[in-house]
């Protein structure tokens, strides 16, 4: 195998295909897979829960071949060197790397045939997507969803499709994150759960209208030069719906930079916050400020229909996340009593959220 390559291209590459290296640096799936064939290079990384293929045609092949590199050490050979043309040939069990007179060597697996074999588009079925809905449905629920949780079924995010609507749901059970959009057409009523590695990279790799490739254990999605793949999360995901309180007695609209500014101030103490709210407005202090030996309290004075004061106890971290996601000036703030989760919405996004009991 030997081809030469602009550099800019390869590390453009690499630098997606990253994100998919095993991090076992003695495992098969830490190595890149590098083909030549027909003057197209390919490469692929894959840790056996998501993987991706990028297809370069940019190439001077002078000789077609395979192999398998380790992928950390073979993104540090590269740094040191010119934005400019690079060689990359194959002699025994080493890659080695030319430009001008520089020689970068690094080892090679020759047991590339045993590297894992992606899945294939056959008899799967398709959904199509608006790439801007999918980027921000996954990008609102990736702060919701605990990666780590014992529920497996918790370690992603669904995707809920009904008739013509689409919800994008995820829930670490201390709140839960719900994004409503319309899609064009009506489809099969579908759950799928989506790892949290893969709504991570999707919206970094594709944009623009894409299809969903799907079957019961995966969802693969390509264009001209990606070819992406997921396992999905199996098991069945709670019923979220039953979570989202049926009735809300209080509403207040508040401002987002307000609400922000606030509880940051708090919440570097502890982000464990006790919020109050009567007649003269909301107020935010620390929560159990005396095994903490400090203590932060500010308030926003604003009139609020309200018939009695309430008081609990969150974490703050939850609605500045929520507030992160927006983009409006303002937010819906709901409850129905102190001891109940509460709501926070704003367009189609909505974020319930457990108190702490105080």
């Amino acid at each position: 195998m030997k081809f030469t390559i602009d550099k800019v291209d390869l590390e453009r590459a690499l630098s997606a295909l990253a994100p998919f290296l095993d991090k076992r640096g003695d495992s098969l799936t830490s190595n890149f897979f590098l083909a030549i064939k027909k003057n197209v290079l390919t490469i692929k990384a894959t840790n056996l829960k998501i993987g991706l293929s990028v297809t370069i045609d940019s190439v001077l092949v002078e000789s077609e071949g395979e192999t398998l590199v380790d992928g950390a050490k073979f993104i540090n050979v590269l740094k040191p060197l010119r934005r400019d043309n690079v060689t990359l040939e194959q002699i025994k069990n080493e890659l080695v790397v030319k430009q001008g007179k520089s020689r970068l060597r690094v080892k090679t697996n020759s047991n590339s045939s045993s590297f894992y074999k992606f899945p294939t588009i056959e008899n799967m079925s398709r959904i199509p997507f608006n790439g801007e809905i999918l980027r921000d449905g996954f990008n609102n629920v990736i702060a919701s969803i605990d990666g780590n949780s014992p529920k497996y079924e918790l370690t992603g995010g669904l995707i809920a499709i009904t008739g013509n609507k689409i919800n994008f749901v995820s829930t670490d059970t201390k709140r839960l994150t719900i994004v409503e959009e319309v899609i064009s057409e009506d489809g099969n009523n579908l759950e799928l759960i989506v790892p949290r590695p893969a709504i991570v990279e999707i919206p970094k790799l594709f944009d623009g209208d894409i299809e969903f490739i799907y079957n019961e254990d995966h969802v693969i999605i390509e264009n001209k030069n990606f070819f992406f793949f997921t396992k999905l999360v199996s098991g069945k995901y709670p019923n979220w719906k039953r979570i989202v309180p049926s009735s809300l007695k209080y509403t207040f609209k508040f401002q987002k930079s307000e609400m922000m500014e606030n509880l940051k101030l708090v919440s570097t103490v502890t982000k464990d916050v006790k919020v109050t709210l009567d007649q003269a407005g909301i107020s935010f202090e620390t929560l159990d400020y005396q095994s903490l030996n400090s203590k932060a309290e500010t308030s926003i004075d604003m009139e609020l229909q309200i018939e009695e004061r309430f008081e609990f106890g969150v974490n703050s971290k939850f609605i500045i996340d929520f507030l992160n996601n927006i983009d409006a000036e303002d937010f819906n703030f709901s409850f129905e009593a102190a001891n109940r989760p509460f709501v926070l919405t704003s367009k189609n996004l909505k974020t319930v959220i457990m108190p702490i009991n105080i």
